[in-house]
């Protein structure tokens, strides 16, 4: 399967409502993630009032829940390494003397192991004071706008940014609980690295996306062919359904090696048949993986890496057996011409709209 260039220039964007996954999302600490979206609710069950009673003793005497909803987005069009994290609050409860009670929150970036940022926030006092002591309450939220330092060609910077809400009320002996509460986003990668495209953009590159395509759309035999490859059971697959091997594909990157994995993978003595239309080998997993048939074999020099297909790919080998099952190895299979392109094609938007670069890892799915 062969991939062509693609490049593209478009406009930035502002923040959009929050998305239906982060309103719905169940309130624990967890990151609900996808490349470009990451969303966490959580029920906070503070801050605490302390007043000292007659006797001289700091007791509790009130409380507010609140519940928070974070966001943080990056880019999904090219050009851009601005992204933001933004919170949403609301008041579910109160509980006592906790009239006056304000709160007030501020954003920053980071980046991981470094005291010097390569990221800057820009409207970092982003909550304004105001008051959560009322059910009817409805603090504003607010958003930080982080921008990355990328510029080079092939550079890479990974950033983080933090929003801090603070909690305040006049005459309070303490406030107990948390009184600031910090909520960081997980790290984000901001990159000038995604081949054959020379604008930047940002992930969340810790998330691993899918590739899924259609078995009844225009791609029906490329799709069909990459079924059969994970049943049998090489990596990728997304889902048991799938297949069972759920070991992600790792993107390459060197053309050199590409060009060997599918050399190795379809070689000349292959017949490509012409009729009823012109057919072109098909391989997975994909050349431009690390599993492809030349790297993987490489990498496992002591293990068999051969080849196999399936009862309608048109390979009549002896090489090639059909029925083969098992993690190790390849697949291949004779698709029309117009299929085997168009899935290039497709599976190169996937690398550059999810941003993967070198060694990132992905899964496979049809449905």
């Amino acid at each position: 399967m062969m991939e062509k260039k693609r490049a593209a220039k478009v406009k930035e964007s502002a923040p959009a409502p929050f998305p239906p996954v982060c309103v719905n999302t169940n309130s624990d600490l967890n990151w609900k993630q996808t490349r470009h979206i990451g969303c966490r609710a959580w029920l906070w069950s503070r801050p605490e009032v302390w007043r000292a009673d007659s006797t001289g003793n700091v007791v509790q005497v009130g409380a507010v829940q609140v519940r928070t909803i974070q966001e943080a987005s990056t880019p999904t069009v090219y050009g851009q390494t601005q992204w933001y994290h933004r919170i949403s609050t609301q008041v579910m409860n109160i509980n006592g003397q906790v009239a006056g009670m304000k709160m007030q929150g501020s954003g920053a970036c980071f980046t991981p192991g470094s005291s010097a940022p390569n990221c800057a926030a820009q409207f970092p006092n982003l909550i304004p004071l105001q008051s959560v002591d009322k059910l009817t309450d409805q603090p504003e939220g607010g958003v930080t706008f982080i921008q990355t330092a990328v510029t080079t060609p092939g550079q890479i910077a990974y950033s983080s940014s933090e929003i801090t809400i603070k909690f305040e009320l006049a005459g309070a002996t303490k406030i107990g609980g948390v009184e600031s509460k910090l909520w960081q986003t997980d790290y984000i990668r901001c990159d000038n690295a995604l081949p054959g495209v020379t604008s930047r953009g940002c992930v969340f590159f810790r998330h691993q996306p899918t590739y899924a395509v259609s078995r009844t759309g225009m791609l029906s035999l490329y799709a069909a062919h990459l079924r059969d490859a994970l049943k049998s059971g090489l990596p990728g697959a997304a889902t048991a359904a799938d297949g069972p091997n759920n070991t992600p594909l790792r993107r390459l990157t060197d053309q050199t090696l590409r060009t060997q994995n599918g050399d190795r993978a379809c070689p000349s003595r292959y017949p490509r048949p012409k009729t009823p239309v012109e057919h072109e080998c098909d391989e997975y997993p994909f050349r431009s993986t690390w599993q492809g048939a030349r790297t993987a074999a490489d990498a496992n020099p002591n293990t068999p890496w051969t080849a196999r297909t399936h009862d309608w790919c048109q390979i009549f080998d002896n090489l090639t057996p059909i029925g083969v099952t098992g993690p190790n190895g390849y697949s291949v299979c004779m698709i029309p011409k117009t299929h085997n392109g168009g899935g290039g094609n497709d599976l190169l938007k996937f690398y550059n709209d999810n941003r993967i670069i070198e060694k990132d890892g992905y899964f496979v799915h049809t449905y």
